[in-house]
């Protein structure tokens, strides 16, 4: 008796998914890489450095890109959020070290009133190390405000620079589909090996790009990246899709 086998559907995640996720790890990737480089450079350097420096690269970052377009959004970014993210970090180091001199003189008054007189040399060692804790901790929620806000000016200059990748993609497609046109009169070579191999690349490439792009701490122009990769990305659309079979 033959068993009739039963197929499993196979289960794909929507394009609009998988695209949502790729944009999310990319920016993931990108911000973990900021963030690791920022702890090295406050232990390195110091805080107050490494703040400075976060904040004038992400004025940097934006000045570049304003200097070809003034009503850009990254300009109002710089005009609006930078002037407040620095009366903010100014506020909260004042804050951070008038909550700690407060915590300290608290436990200092509550370790008064113990009735073991050996406690009262842990008390002075105590109390500084919570300060010193809530310190760090406060600098590092500050360094964690200044990173996001660098990684949202880069975000908003990839994102602007979405509409040039889909034209090239655009061009190198009508490209390559005239060339398997003017194919389809004559002898030519087909094959799909190339569309199914160059795709994964072509994800790969643009994947580890934007990342490079987002996790680099320099303020770099836009647009010798972005249009070399919009024009590698049209070449390959266009060579992929020349290739497709002549009767489809």
């Amino acid at each position: 008796m033959a068993v009739a086998s039963k197929q499993r559907p196979v289960k794909k995640s929507s394009w609009l998914k998988r695209a949502v996720v790729s944009w999310v790890c990319v920016a993931f990737l990108g911000w973990m890489v900021l963030m690791a480089w920022a702890l090295w450079s406050w232990v390195h350097v110091g805080f107050e450095s490494t703040a400075n420096a976060i904040k004038a690269l992400s004025l940097k970052q934006a000045v570049v890109v304003s200097e070809f377009s003034d009503a850009s959004f990254t300009t109002w970014l710089s005009q609006r959020v930078t002037p407040d993210l620095r009366t903010h970090s100014a506020s909260t180091l004042i804050k951070a070290q008038d909550v700690g001199g407060r915590l300290a003189q608290m436990a200092q008054e509550q370790m008064d009133a113990v009735i073991h007189p050996d406690s009262m040399s842990i008390a002075p060692e105590l109390t500084q190390t919570f300060n010193e804790f809530w310190l760090k901790a406060q600098q590092t929620r500050l360094l964690l405000r200044i990173t996001g806000h660098l990684l949202l000016v880069k975000g908003a200059i990839l994102v602007a620079s979405i509409p040039l990748f889909l034209l090239a993609i655009s061009a190198g497609l009508v490209d390559g589909l005239n060339q398997r046109a003017i194919r389809t009169a004559s002898l030519g070579r087909e094959s799909t090996y190339v569309f199914h191999k160059s795709i994964p690349l072509a994800r790969r490439a643009l994947f580890w790009v934007l990342v490079l792009w987002l996790a680099i701490p320099h303020a770099l122009s836009p647009t010798p990246v972005f249009v070399s990769l919009s024009v590698l990305l049209a070449v390959l659309v266009s060579v992929t899709s020349s290739r497709f079979k002549k009767y489809l």
